[in-house]
């Protein structure tokens, strides 16, 4: 209760902070660079996963030639003071980040900088021969004006406590929803209704609704595996690892033991043979992990399952969605 009580002015001071950022950003009291190519923007407001990277990619494949500019947290690039175009053949997630790394590996098509400095990857990128930019976990990053802003809420956590960081989760309060041009909704759940009343409250945005689809386990060459196993162990080292567990147990299998890492965490060799010991006492057959944590790994003998998934709209609300993008690209280009 003590700690709690402390971080209180913490969560005032972060929240008269970033309120005032982004009103000073609205009032062009702080300068903010215009592309002249179409910015999309995803991003959330509360921290941790809410399925950005597959959302990412499931925008990138809309276009031709899209260039992600991306932070590359806790990578040895995030602070560097150029931006870094990363080779999608040998690019590794130390160097880049297991996000970059992963988006660059899925989408030879696109053109994927890492670096802080997104305004300097957005310049690279039209010099390079992009089409658009698509700004990933982009949300807070107000230094580049967007065309159209995309913020992701998850459904199994959609504004965690209701306090702003470091108290709570939230990187901004509830009213930046009015930011927002379009609000789609991730792992959605049957709280969907509850969860549009209170985002009606302080954004007028279109609520879309998406979903995450399993396609299958692969091993680390990239192979897929036939046989399911019955029952799996399980590590992950993202946002939100409990929502893994329970989409690998949708798929039927019978997750006897978990790992759940720091978000971006690496596991270690020792950790990953002990779980392998450990999981084979308790009759599982293979130990499942995510995409993002599997490009950290080297190449093994050791039966690891890969869950590849992908992100789509809903049926109902994809039309509404392709006529959203399609209506902010074509107003850029016809200001252009």
């Amino acid at each position: 209760m003590e700690c709690r009580h402390l971080l209180w002015p913490l969560s005032l001071l972060y929240g008269c902070y970033v309120s005032l950022r982004r009103f000073f950003y609205q009032k062009k009291w702080l300068s903010s660079y215009r592309s002249e190519l179409p910015v999309i923007s995803v991003g959330n407001i509360v921290a941790g996963g809410t399925g950005k990277t597959p959302f990412t990619l499931f925008l990138a494949k809309r276009f031709h030639k899209p260039a992600i500019l991306i932070r590359g947290y806790k990578s040895a690039l995030e602070h560097a003071a150029c931006s870094t175009l990363v080779d999608h053949t040998s690019a590794s997630a130390e160097m880049v980040g297991d996000e970059a790394a992963l988006l660059a590996q899925k989408l030879p098509h696109a053109m994927v900088y890492v670096g802080k400095r997104r305004r300097l990857s957005a310049k690279m990128a039209i010099e390079a021969g992009a089409n658009c930019l698509i700004l990933d976990d982009g949300f807070q990053h107000l230094q580049i004006q967007r065309d159209l802003n995309i913020l992701l809420i998850d459904c199994t956590n959609p504004f965690s406590n209701g306090f702003l960081l470091p108290l709570g989760m939230l990187r901004e309060s509830l009213s930046a929803m009015s930011a927002a041009d379009v609000i789609v909704l991730t792992r959605t759940q049957n709280n969907e209704a509850a969860i549009k009343k209170t985002i009606a409250r302080y954004s007028k945005a279109p609520v879309i609704s998406s979903e995450l689809l399993f396609e299958g386990f692969y091993d680390l060459s990239g192979n897929k595996v036939d046989c399911m196993p019955s029952k799996a162990a399980l590590f992950c080292g993202i946002g939100n690892p409990g929502q893994f567990l329970d989409f690998i147990e949708k798929q039927g299998v019978e997750v006897v033991l978990h790992s759940f890492l720091q978000d971006h965490e690496k596991i270690e060799k020792s950790a990953l043979e002990k779980l392998y010991q450990e999981a084979g006492a308790k009759g599982a057959t293979a130990v499942v992990t995510t995409e993002k944590d599997a490009i950290k790994l080297e190449k093994s003998d050791l039966p690891l399952f890969i869950a590849r998934v992908s992100m789509k709209i809903v049926d109902q609300d994809e039309a509404q969605f392709n006529q959203i993008v399609n209506a902010a690209l074509s107003a850029r280009v016809s200001a252009v």
